[in-house]
């Protein structure tokens, strides 16, 4: 079915989190974006839930995101309160007027991220009038499962850092989440896809009943569109089946805006009715299990006898059928070419990205030096290089935000900034933080112990630099030590720590 959309010129977004097979069987097509959770191998994926598009109301999207954690984690009680009205504080502090969807800029960025919800939920539950048990109770799950989404792998796919959404829902383009071991983080990152998704059709498109002009192919769809329990009870309502339906109407009603869906799943009892009902066409292969013939069976209308014949399919034989046909029809599916087939997934070089960024910071540094920023070099060693198209997106961005601010007083605090971030070598602050000097309250205080202390610590960061970067001369690395050292200090202007160190190496 891919290859036939490729033919007609109509656009897909694969999101598997299982197997990992689209990108061998799709890797060696022109033009193909492959996200995956695993940078050695493609571009990163990389989205924060908590952004939306200028036409979308801010508490649209506030509601539409709670209701796809609702699905995907066990929220009872109070819980989707509390994470409701934790968001809604994030938004605030970061300049949004609620009622207005209006955006005021507070210098802090754009949109939240979960470190902001991690920050203000304890404060939010500390507030309350519940009893401590309950409290514990709350810190326990709630409060833990959104610090998981910040720390980890999954801490670097939700970032402020997210990939264009014309990237993912305009192009074609394969989302690999195989690799993520936890499948209530997949089932989120399906949530999340789905829901930018829903509202980049809405905000993009110009009318409605348009014909095809995307398609999305949701494998394994039980991640997402699981199916629950209809009972209800005092505590949770049944919110996680209402949620689940809600995400599987929101699929339909995309229809409207030329956006089609593949659902595919190999257990259609694992999946919600309600996506089932949503089908206009139904393909049912070979079924083992005798409630998923009888499932599936049913919804396209065959008897008892027909029922029983879907668990002796042949390989490549489906039942399929049409909401507007009088009946099913067995049909011999051909099988795909392997056009754009690839044998094993390639290795992104690391040496490639060490090499552009010693590039990039011996011309920042020297252009510096003579006052001068001239974005056409840079541009000129960003695309001669061999990263992804990604990665030289990305550092082009970098890049362009430091020339806003070239001619403006932020420009020391810029340059510093943007060293930092080319470098992205926060991590070894992480592992040699105990070796940080204890803070000193008075200058007297700062005797030979100290400053030993300090001159250790530098060394340790210094001298693992060059896993990041190529350096040509010790000029360039001296500098770039400097400034990674400086944006610690702006950055973090609480911890004296650092401050004493540049002051015992200086």
């Amino acid at each position: 079915m891919i290859e036939e959309l490729i033919k007609n010129n109509v656009k897909f977004l694969v999101i598997e989190p299982a197997k990992g097979e689209y990108k061998l069987a799709f890797g060696g097509m022109p033009d193909i974006n492959i996200f995956t959770t695993n940078p050695k191998y493609y571009d990163m994926l990389r989205i924060n839930p908590f952004e939306f598009n200028e036409e979308i109301h801010v508490l649209e999207h506030l509601d539409r995101l709670i209701e796809i954690f609702s699905a995907c984690w066990p929220l009872y009680a109070a819980m989707p309160a509390l994470l409701k009205a934790s968001f809604e504080k994030a938004y605030i502090l970061h300049g949004w007027d609620l009622n207005h969807s209006i955006y005021i800029n507070q210098g802090n960025g754009k949109f939240p991220t979960f470190k902001d919800v991690v920050e203000i939920l304890p404060e939010l539950l500390e507030a309350s009038k519940f009893s401590a048990e309950t409290k514990g109770d709350y810190i326990g799950s709630l409060v833990t499962r959104v610090e998981s989404l910040t720390n980890g792998l999954v801490g670097q796919i939700f970032t402020g850092n997210a990939i264009d959404d014309d990237v993912l829902f305009n192009q074609n383009t394969i989302v690999d989440l195989s690799r993520i071991g936890s499948v209530e983080t997949k089932a989120l990152l399906m949530g999340v896809l789905i829901l930018k998704l829903s509202e980049f059709r809405q905000s993009m498109s110009i009318g409605t009943n348009l014909p095809l002009k995307h398609v999305t192919i949701l494998e394994e769809a039980h991640n997402l569109l699981k199916k629950t329990s209809t009972d209800q009870n005092q505590e949770s309502a049944n919110l996680q089946g209402k949620s689940v339906e809600m995400i599987s109407n929101s699929i339909a009603e995309m229809r409207t805006f030329g956006e089609g869906f593949i659902i595919v799943d190999q257990s259609p009892t694992s999946v919600d009715i309600s996506a089932i009902k949503n089908t206009n066409t139904k393909i049912i292969m070979r079924l083992p299990e005798k409630s998923d013939c009888e499932a599936a069976g049913c919804s396209i209308g065959l008897n008892d006898k027909q029922i029983m014949e879907l668990t002796k399919l042949d390989k490549g034989v489906a039942a399929i059928y049409q909401n507007n046909w009088l009946e099913a029809v067995l049909t011999k599916i051909d099988k795909s070419s392997d056009l754009y087939e690839i044998s094993t997934t390639p290795i992104q070089d690391r040496k490639n990205r060490t090499t552009l960024i010693g590039d990039l910071l011996t011309e920042l540094i020297t252009q510096d030096a003579d006052d001068n920023f001239n974005m056409s070099w840079f541009n000129t060693i960003i695309n001669s290089s061999k990263v992804s198209k990604f990665a030289k997106t990305d550092i082009r961005n970098l890049f362009l935000e430091y020339q806003k601010k070239y001619e403006t007083e932020q420009k020391p605090f810029a340059f510093s900034e943007l060293i930092f971030k080319l470098m992205n070598c926060n991590d070894v602050f992480r592992i040699f933080e105990d070796r940080l000097p204890e803070e000193v309250l008075e200058e007297s205080d700062i005797d030979d112990s100290v400053v030993s202390t300090c001159r250790i610590w530098s060394d340790c960061i210094y001298n693992n630099l060059d896993l990041y970067s190529d350096f040509y001369d010790e000029q360039t690395k001296d500098q770039t030590f400097i400034n990674i050292l400086l944006h610690k200090i702006q950055s973090e202007p609480d911890d004296y720590r650092y401050k004493l160190v540049l002051y015992c190496i200086g």
